[in-house]
């Protein structure tokens, strides 16, 4: 699976603002306060998590929708996620379309079509991560821990420094 283009529309233009990324490692690099960080803050919400905690007030005011456009094969995978309501730090609010096509949504198509536990249930199946549960000792303190898609993204997305 490939990110093709990181998303965001504003409030007041049906225009969205596209990064598109090419086929393999992207580095971004780039000033100081210029928004890189906010890029991977908006995949890792795109994916599934539950707090928008995307880098940068003017981005978080300016924003309504954010979305992530992926590829496998032969299918392309839009990942949309709406602001939170101002004042609320999260929503489980989710649109997932898979076309084979690549062509990004009009803002007015922009509504949620499931939440998050579906949009990383689908991802899971499309990734091959499954479901599975690696069982806690009988004497262990911890509950079971999951394999997912939020573990994945921990891992495949590098801020500075890490």
């Amino acid at each position: 699976m490939q990110i093709v283009s990181i998303v965001v529309w504003g409030w007041s233009s049906p225009e969205p603002r596209v990064v598109s990324l090419r086929p393999g490692l992207n580095v971004i690099t780039g000033d100081s306060k210029t928004g890189k960080s906010a890029l991977l803050d908006i995949v890792d919400y795109c994916f599934g998590r539950k707090e928008e905690s995307v880098a940068g007030e003017r981005i978080r005011e300016a924003v309504s929708w954010y979305g992530v456009l992926l590829r496998t094969d032969d299918t392309y995978i839009f990942l949309g996620r709406p602001r939170p309501e101002r004042g609320a730090a999260s929503n489980q609010k989710a649109m997932v379309v898979e076309s084979v096509h690549g062509q990004l949504p009009r803002y007015s198509d922009l509504k949620p079509n499931t939440d998050t536990a579906g949009l990383r249930r689908r991802l899971g199946q499309l990734l091959g991560i499954g479901e599975d549960q690696t069982p806690a000792a009988e004497d262990a303190l911890d509950t079971p821990n999951a394999a997912s898609v939020g573990n994945a993204v921990v891992l495949c997305l590098q801020k500075q420094g890490e």
